[in-house]
């Protein structure tokens, strides 16, 4: 039972971390024996940052299935964050510290359930309620960031239907022309 919470919170944690969508398989011919010593190795070395090895490692022997899909899930964040980065520096790191806290999480919740002492419980408990408020805040921040660019596109959207209603004669008249193929020696 606990391995089976460890697997759903691992898969919950990168569905979560790439947009709430379910596991997607890798294109064919990607699967994880496919991938080659180089890609298991950068999804290790990305994932290794954000989590204990020994830990991956524990995941590796017990947990073979979710541990290929944890690491498929972490190359996949890891190239999103350097595309992120490329395009937008500001949101790259508050999306890399969400990712860092979202691994914490799990790491604490795993913790809790397989400590003994309830001292250490309450302990784990209160510091996993603590990086939660921390991930809510981040998770808002992103959401302005998001909210910012829709209105951005808005704005544009709303220019240019103002744009075509100035000119709106003009668009008619144009696609009449092209409808019925007058004016041939405008086309291209």
């Amino acid at each position: 039972m606990k391995k089976q919470m460890l697997l759903v919170g691992w898969l919950v944690l990168f569905c979560g971390i790439a947009g709430a969508q379910p596991p997607r398989p890798l294109p064919e011919g990607q699967g994880m024996r496919k991938w080659g010593e180089e890609k298991r190795e950068e999804a290790i070395e990305f994932l290794s940052q954000y989590m204990e090895p020994k830990r991956l490692e524990r995941l590796r022997v017990e947990e073979p299935m979710a541990y290929k899909h944890i690491l498929q899930h972490a190359l996949r964040q890891k190239h999103e964050l350097e595309i992120l980065k490329e395009i937008d520096p500001e949101r790259y790191k508050l999306r890399g510290k969400e990712f860092e806290l979202e691994v914490k999480s799990r790491n604490l919740a795993e913790d809790y359930r397989t400590t003994k002492s309830e001292n250490e419980k309450k302990e784990i408990k209160n510091e996993l309620k603590s990086v939660l408020k921390e991930l809510f805040d981040l998770k808002e921040e992103d959401k302005k960031f998001e909210l910012k660019r829709l209105e951005e596109e808005i704005e544009k959207l709303k220019e240019i239907m103002a744009e075509r209603k100035k000119h709106k004669s003009d668009i008619i008249e144009q696609h009449l022309e092209e409808l019925l193929l007058e004016k041939e020696y405008m086309r291209w």
